[in-house]
């Protein structure tokens, strides 16, 4: 017999053979979410609550933050990064030094009140052609000012007091601008993750 419900209806007075009712119990089974290793489900009259607890695991991506404390200097910390892209250029910090350099730190400025610092890839455009001339990390701790032929992206917010950097981008990242005035102003530009 098929495990089809269609397949098990009966009418009144008709016998229910045994692998009938265990058909259906099948049937029925895989219409329903069971749990497995690690994963637990919980079925109320209106809805199905799906948990998983897996195991913990330290993931690394593009544009990661962390802090790292100051060398003789105790209590301090600056922030060091994975390195990434943005258009294929790797970005420096003001001094000039590569993100994938093994020295690269960037010093934060916390706001005071908040204690958030705010981690933003500066990119300069070039107005001729259109494309990035240089990308550079900057920890501060308020937005950026505008200056024509520049674009921010925010990548990370660290807070002081939590010791927590949440990040804004996971990937290596791609720009685009379209419709550029000759002030420098992008009345259509986007980033791409």
């Amino acid at each position: 017999m098929k495990d089809d419900l269609d397949n098990l209806m009966v009418k009144p007075g008709d016998p229910v053979r045994a692998e009938d009712h265990n058909a259906l119990v099948r049937a029925v089974g895989r219409r329903h979410l069971r749990g497995g290793p690690g994963v637990k489900v919980i079925q109320l009259d209106t809805v199905t609550l799906v948990s998983y607890d897996a195991p913990s695991k330290d993931y690394y991506y593009p544009w990661m933050a962390r802090w790292v404390p100051v060398p003789k200097s105790p209590g301090e910390y600056t922030f060091r990064f994975i390195a990434g892209l943005v258009n294929g250029l790797e970005p420096t910090d003001s001094e000039g030094n590569l993100l994938s350099e093994k020295d690269f730190t960037l010093s934060p400025k916390f706001d005071t009140t908040s204690n958030d610092c705010l981690i933003y890839l500066q990119v300069i455009i070039d107005p001729a052609r259109h494309n990035i001339t240089d990308a550079t990390m900057i920890a501060t701790d308020k937005k950026p000012a505008w200056e024509p032929w520049t674009a921010y992206k925010l990548i990370a917010v660290a807070n002081q007091k939590s010791m927590i950097i949440t990040p804004a981008t996971y990937f290596n990242l791609g720009f685009k601008a379209s419709n550029v005035k000759s002030t420098g102003i992008f009345t259509s530009w986007w980033w791409t993750i």
